[in-house]
């Protein structure tokens, strides 16, 4: 029965390090898992420079939110893990692991995959590789 109410599926968002290549490739991988699964995601360029702010994000269309390669100004994460139901974050900066702390703790819906000894492109790569083999 249609009682007029339209349902609305939130999308997974990609947030990446852009221009970088390293950031880009991790947008592809993560491009080709949600492709392959037919999840409906939005990517969003982030540049260095003129990063993303919350209120430039659809936040009401957004489930699970992806930081590849960049993890946004201090205080992004803090800010936007309450409006979503996850944030996952895959990033090889020492400035990332250094400014993110022990973040998990405070936001229990973050999950954190930070590891200089890979690129972000690599990262990404692993991660949804594994998650494709565990699917």
């Amino acid at each position: 029965m249609n009682l007029g109410v339209k349902m609305v599926q939130k999308k997974v968002a990609v947030l990446y390090h852009y221009p970088c290549h390293d950031g880009v490739f991790a947008a592809l991988a993560a491009h080709l898992y949600f492709s392959a699964n037919s999840i409906p995601s939005l990517f969003f360029p982030n540049t260095v420079y003129s990063p993303i702010t919350i209120s430039k994000l659809p936040l009401q269309d957004i489930s699970h939110l992806y930081l590849l390669d960049f993890t946004g100004p201090p205080g992004f994460v803090q800010q936007v893990s309450p409006k979503v139901n996850n944030v996952v974050i895959l990033d090889h900066h020492k400035t990332a692991i250094e400014s993110l702390g022990d973040v998990s703790s405070t936001c229990k819906n973050v999950t954190k995959v930070l590891d200089i000894g890979r690129s972000g492109a690599t990262i990404a790569f692993d991660y949804f590789t594994q998650k494709l083999k565990e699917e």
